[in-house]
């Protein structure tokens, strides 16, 4: 299943909007990014998709959605007037949703009649929509059957600016998330939705999965030291299992910059029973998932929970990622990443799925840099709030900008720092001043004052170099070529006494 169109009106900060979600020519979809400044209706838009996704599982699985205090089930998104924009009398928002068949998510709020909605939405066929004008109102079309077939062919989830993915040294009392048990430690019941939509601190379940995936790919050894062999298993299910241990390496991979492999602990070892490592060498680079950085720890935690919810349908899907399709919001995707994880892994991550359409909102000019080397200019599609506005990369060249002065930031600590060192090979002093030409006006001092009689005493015993350089512009021939100033000065000072 994926979404066809968004037409949204008077929600919030969104006036009014019509997004045609893009899909490549192979009818794969492609990535949609929501950019805008904060309280632009990125949010708001990604919302209405969720509230899609609860009230559609809602119609199969009794456990999808909440329950209140009436005997039905709270709205995982009210329907309140204070959410219409200012100056307006209503509010409603309509998705379709493509799959076998079209079905459709309808949410109102304040005084629009029917025939109003469907004129605005060409639906004046639709029979199912039926309120009296001023009623609040939302409506799904699947039916139970339809619900069913969707979640097992799709994974369909969200990540919320709230997830969060648990320290190891933090307390369990200070951390009151629900946790959720793996499938395969309860029964089944019909009806029940085993992947929650909204996915939050998943890291112990993920862990029992991983484990199980990681035993499913070690094959039973029997024989002697010179003459061992493979037993009670088949050697092509073995390799096709063995798939589905690679791919979570792969993202693992690209997440920690370096090959690695999943091994496991011995059981009476203590601590997690999985470690991470180097695949050239079996040297430990993390005893533990829980080892590693809340970020890393954060965007593995994403996309193995996607390749999870889809081996929770049909183990397969876990061994070819392509096969993989469905729906996937995340809301504030460079939360806890660093600036290489969000230029260089997340869009490299998002593309092993060629098949699972992306909605995703981010304030970070790095990321929607990474997603243009990775999938080039038509390979996705970036929407500016609350217009929702199709742009292109280059209306964000500021973007390049400021990542070439970042990068150029980065590398001045290590340039100087080369250079500096590069001088100190004497064992000498080395004396680096501010300006360009502040050593240059000391050295001319100084040797004019050991030329004179009655200072060149003072400088007995004094054995030091000035660091020479000129500026970063500057158009003379120099070994070395730097912008200085006082506050580079100060960082470079600082650094060395570390």
């Amino acid at each position: 299943m994926y979404i066809k169109k968004l037409v949204y009106e008077h929600v919030g900060p969104i006036r009014n909007i019509e997004i045609n979600m893009p899909m490549n020519d192979n009818r794969t979809p492609k990535p949609v990014i929501l950019v805008g400044e904060n309280g632009s209706g990125k949010s708001t838009l990604l919302s209405n998709i969720v509230d899609a996704f609860y009230e559609i599982a809602g119609k199969a699985f009794n456990n999808a959605r909440q329950p209140d205090d009436d005997s039905g089930h709270q709205y995982y998104k009210a329907i309140t007037p204070m959410e219409i924009s200012a100056g307006q009398k209503y509010m409603f928002s309509y998705i379709s949703f493509q799959d076998s068949k079209e079905y459709s998510y309808v949410y109102k709020c304040g005084n629009l009649s029917v025939t109003e909605l469907k004129t605005k939405l060409g639906l004046e066929k639709v029979t199912d929509l039926r309120w009296s004008e001023s009623v609040n109102f939302k409506h799904t079309t699947c039916d139970k059957e339809a619900v069913n077939r969707i979640w097992n062919n799709n994974v369909i989830c969200y990540f919320g600016p709230d997830r969060y993915e648990k320290p190891a040294w933090m307390g369990e009392k200070y951390h009151p998330i629900d946790r959720y048990v793996h499938p395969s430690l309860r029964t089944s019941w019909n009806g029940k939705l085993d992947a929650p939509i909204s996915v939050k601190d998943v890291v112990s379940v993920n862990l029992q999965w991983l484990l199980d995936v990681i035993v499913d790919s070690r094959p039973d050894v029997t024989g002697g030291i010179n003459n061992l062999m493979l037993s009670h298993v088949d050697a092509g299910a073995l390799i096709e299992l063995r798939k589905a241990r690679e791919n979570l390496e792969l993202i693992m991979s690209n997440i920690l910059g370096e090959d690695v492999y999943f091994g496991l602990n011995f059981r009476n070892s203590g601590g997690q029973r999985l470690k991470i490592q180097r695949k050239k060498d079996g040297s430990v680079i993390a005893p533990s998932l829980d080892s590693l950085s809340t970020g890393q720890l954060a965007i593995f935690n994403m996309f193995a929970t996607i390749i999870r919810y889809a081996d929770l349908n049909m183990m397969n899907r876990s061994i070819d990622l392509s096969k993989i399709s469905g729906i996937v919001a995340i809301d504030e995707i460079e939360l806890h990443l660093h600036a290489k994880l969000q230029k260089e892994v997340l869009p490299k991550l998002i593309k092993l799925f060629p098949n699972v359409q992306f909605v995703i909102t981010t304030h970070a000019p790095l990321f929607l840099l990474g997603m243009q080397e990775t999938f080039g200019d038509d390979g996705y599609e970036i929407y500016e709030m609350p217009a929702a506005t199709r742009i292109s990369v280059e209306r964000f060249s500021e973007f390049q900008r400021a990542y070439d002065y970042f990068k150029k930031t980065e590398a001045y600590q290590k340039d100087a720092q080369k250079a500096i060192a590069s001088v100190m090979s004497s064992k000498k002093a080395i004396v680096v001043t501010e300006g360009a030409t502040d050593w240059k006006h000391m050295k001319t001092a100084m040797a004019v004052l050991r030329d004179n009689e009655v200072y060149a005493e003072l400088f007995d015993g004094l054995d030091f170099d000035f660091f020479e350089y000129e500026p970063a512009n500057s158009k003379d021939e120099a070994e070395h070529k730097l912008e200085m100033g006082d506050k580079a000065l100060i960082s470079i000072c600082e650094n060395y006494a570390k």
